[in-house]
């Protein structure tokens, strides 16, 4: 994997809506901690939100959603794979005709320290976290967790109980 010669700050953005969702997080988080090149600094509460769907799409299962804050020596392109591969072991399937789709893991990244990144069918920053809808609760999230950390050193260790 490409390597950043200096530890970067990222935010990540977490949800599910399959299955048992909280433990769906839990799982990538425990993926995260793992993984070589990665620390989480900080995780917010996870927010039970609605499904963005299109005019005409389907019903589906609401969201919980939170963002986590790491630091990391991964290149933002590395860093995409490394969700992407904790997405895929999750069972998540991504296929242009079914963006909108009900998913057991996603993972965006939202922030990496000030940098653009470009990426077959992804960018970084998340596109949405500049608009309303979906981007807005988890930048905002995003932004807390940022302040918190930098505020007290800290931040939640797991997602916090009781949240959905």
């Amino acid at each position: 994997m490409e390597n950043h010669p200096e530890p970067v700050r990222a935010c990540i953005a977490l949800g599910a809506n399959l299955g048992d969702r909280r433990a769906q997080i839990e799982r990538a988080l425990r993926e995260l901690r793992r993984a070589p090149g990665v620390r989480v600094l900080a995780v917010s509460e996870l927010i039970r939100t609605e499904a963005v769907i299109p005019d005409g799409g389907p019903p589906q299962p609401s969201y919980l959603n939170g963002a986590a804050l790491l630091e990391t020596t991964l290149a933002p392109r590395a860093l995409l794979h490394l969700l992407l591969r904790i997405e895929a072991d999750q069972g998540r399937v991504r296929a242009d005709d079914q963006r909108w789709a009900p998913r057991t893991l996603d993972l965006d990244l939202l922030l990496y320290g000030g940098q653009s990144t470009e990426e077959p069918g992804r960018a970084g920053p998340h596109p949405r976290t500049g608009g309303g809808g979906w981007g807005s609760p988890n930048r905002g999230t995003a932004r807390r967790v940022q302040r918190e950390h930098a505020r007290t050193g800290q931040g939640a260790e797991a997602p916090q109980a009781g949240a959905c």
